[in-house]
C-alpha cells in the first residue's frame, strides 16, 4: 500500500512539474504584467459610472421632476455593476438615492401644503409641516457631509501639484522674448522670481531636490548680473540663458507633478497588489485556467479603473481619461533628446496640469457653494423647529432653492465641464433638449433635401418638354 501511495505521489509530482507548473508560471507572468502596466483605454463615460445630478438636491418643488430621474439612474448603475467592490462613488450613489427620495417626498409635501393653504385641496388633515422639516434636516446634513468630504479630497489633490512659479515666470518669459531686450525689466522680473524661491525654498527643495534649486537659482542670479552689467553679455546670450532656466523649471515641474498624480491615482499600491495576487492564485487552483485568468485580469483592471474614477471626482471624468491615456506619451516627449519633441512634451504636460488644477478649483468652489447653501437651509429648518416665530424661514429658503440650484447647474455644466477655458453655453442645455433639437435639425435637413430634389426634377421635366 505504501508503494502504491509513493507511486501516486510521484505521478502527481510529475504531472505538476510537467503540466501545471509551466501553466502557473505563464499565469503568474500575465498577472504581474497586468499589475505593472495598465493598457486600458479610458473614456469619459467609463470614468463616470454614477450620476449624482448636475445640481444639489436643495429642498424645492423642482425635485418633483429631477429627483426621480437621479434615483432611477443611480439604482440602475449600482445594479449594473460597472465598479466591483467598495468605492466612495458607490457609497455616494447610495446616499444620493436616499436623499433624492427624501427630496421628492419633501417637494411633494410642500406642494400639498401650498395646495391646502390656497384651498386647492380641502379636507386633508395630516401633519405635513413636521415631515417637511424632518426631511429637509436629513437632506441638508447628508449633503453638507458629501460636499465637505469632496472638498477635502480636492484639497489633497491640489497638494500633489508642486510649487507653481508660472505667475512669476510668465512676465520674465515675455520680457526676454520682446523684440528689443529691456535689461532693467528682465532684471526686475528675475529678482521677483528669486524672492519667490527664497520665500518657499524649503518646499521647493522638498519637491525638486536641493541640487535643482541650487542650479536654478544660480542661473537666475547670472541673468540678473548680466542685465545689470550690460557690457558683459550680448542680448542673445541673455535670452538663451533665460530660455534654459525656464526650460529646466518647466521640465522638473511637469515631471514631478505628473508623477505625483500618476502614483496617487493611476497605480495600485503594493499592499493591494499582494491582495490581488492572492486572489489570482486562489482562482487558478479553484477554476478552469481561462476562466481564472479572465476573472483575475478583470479584477485588476477594475482596480485601475476605480483609481481613475477618484481622479475624475477631483477634476472631471473627461480630464482624468485624457490624463490616463496621454500620460506615458507626454512623459516620453519630455524626456526626449529631440528639442522639438521635448518642447512639445513640456507644453502638453503644462497644459494638462493647468487644466486639472483649474477644473479641481472650480469643483472646490462648487463644494463651498453647496456647503453654504445647505448650511443656510439647515439653519432655517432648525430655527423653525425651535423658534415658532421663524416658521416662515423654510418657505423663504425653499423659494430661493431653485435659484441656488440654477447657479450651481450653470457653473457645473458651463465652466467645470467645459472643454476650454471659456464658458460652454451649449453644454448648459439639457441633453434631452439637445436630442430633440438634433432630431428636428435632421428632419429639417431631410425635408430641405427632398424639396431641392423635387425642384431639380421639375426643372428636368420642363427642359425635356421644351426639347420635345
Amino acid at each position: 500500500m505504501g508503494t502504491i501511495g509513493a507511486l501516486a505521489s510521484s505521478s502527481f509530482k510529475g504531472v505538476y512539474h510537467d503540466v501545471i507548473a509551466p501553466l502557473k508560471k505563464d499565469y503568474d507572468n500575465t498577472i504581474e504584467e497586468a499589475l505593472k502596466v495598465d493598457h486600458q483605454i479610458y473614456t469619459e463615460e467609463r470614468l463616470k459610472p454614477f450620476s449624482s445630478g448636475s445640481s444639489p438636491a436643495l429642498p424645492g418643488i423642482t425635485n418633483l421632476i429631477t429627483s426621480p430621474l437621479v434615483v432611477i439612474k443611480n439604482i440602475y448603475n449600482l445594479l449594473n455593476g460597472k465598479v466591483i467592490g467598495n468605492h466612495p462613488v458607490k457609497i455616494e450613489a447610495g446616499i444620493k438615492v436616499g436623499t433624492s427620495a427624501l427630496s421628492f417626498t419633501n417637494a411633494l409635501l410642500t406642494t400639498l401644503k401650498y395646495a391646502i393653504a390656497f384651498k386647492v385641496i380641502v379636507g386633508v388633515s395630516i401633519a405635513i409641516t413636521p415631515i417637511i422639516l424632518l426631511t429637509g434636516l436629513v437632506i441638508s446634513c447628508f449633503e453638507i457631509a458629501i460636499h465637505s468630504y469632496k472638498f477635502k479630497k480636492g484639497s489633497d489633490f491640489l497638494k500633489l501639484i508642486t510649487k507653481d512659479l508660472f505667475k512669476d515666470l510668465t512676465p520674465l518669459k515675455k520680457a526676454a522674448n520682446e523684440k528689443y531686450l529691456n535689461r532693467p525689466k528682465v532684471q526686475r522680473f528675475t529678482n521677483n522670481v528669486l524672492k519667490q524661491i527664497k520665500s518657499s525654498k524649503k518646499q521647493m527643495e522638498k519637491d525638486y531636490g536641493e541640487e535643482f534649486v541650487k542650479s536654478f537659482t544660480s542661473k537666475l542670479n547670472l541673468i540678473s548680473n548680466y542685465c545689470r552689467d550690460s557690457g558683459s553679455r550680448t542680448d542673445m546670450e541673455v535670452r538663451t540663458l533665460v530660455s534654459e532656466a525656464l526650460d529646466d523649471y518647466n521640465k522638473v515641474f511637469c515631471v514631478k507633478s505628473l508623477k505625483n498624480i500618476h502614483k496617487k491615482y493611476m497605480e495600485v499600491s503594493d499592499k493591494r497588489k499582494d491582495i490581488l495576487r492572492g486572489k489570482a492564485t486562489r482562482n487558478f487552483y479553484n477554476m478552469h485556467h481561462e476562466k481564472a485568468l479572465k476573472k483575475s485580469l478583470h479584477r485588476i483592471q477594475n482596480d485601475f479603473t476605480k483609481k481613475k474614477i477618484k481622479l475624475g471626482e477631483r477634476t472631471e471624468p473627461w480630464v482624468a481619461a485624457e490624463f490616463a491615456n496621454k500620460y506615458n506619451s507626454i512623459l516620453a516627449k519630455i524626456e526626449s533628446t529631440d528639442q522639438k519633441t521635448h518642447a512639445s512634451g513640456i507644453k502638453e504636460g503644462t497644459q494638462m496640469i493647468v487644466k486639472m488644477t483649474q477644473k479641481c478649483r472650480t469643483n472646490q468652489a462648487l463644494h463651498v457653494f453647496g456647503i453654504i447653501a445647505f448650511a443656510s437651509i439647515l439653519a432655517s429648518y432648525a430655527l423653525s423647529v425651535f423658534v415658532p416665530m421663524f416658521t416662515f424661514l423654510p418657505v423663504i429658503f425653499m423659494a430661493t432653492a431653485t435659484g441656488y440650484s440654477l447657479v450651481y447647474y450653470l457653473i457645473k455644466k458651463g465652466q467645470a465641464e467645459s472643454r476650454t477655458d471659456k464658458f460652454d453655453y451649449y453644454n448648459c442645455i439639457p441633453k434631452w433638449i439637445q436630442w430633440i433639437g438634433s432630431k428636428f435639425k435632421a428632419s429639417k435637413t431631410e425635408t430641405e433635401t427632398k424639396v431641392i430634389k423635387a425642384v431639380d426634377l421639375t426643372g428636368d421635366i420642363r427642359r425635356e418638354r421644351k426639347l420635345a
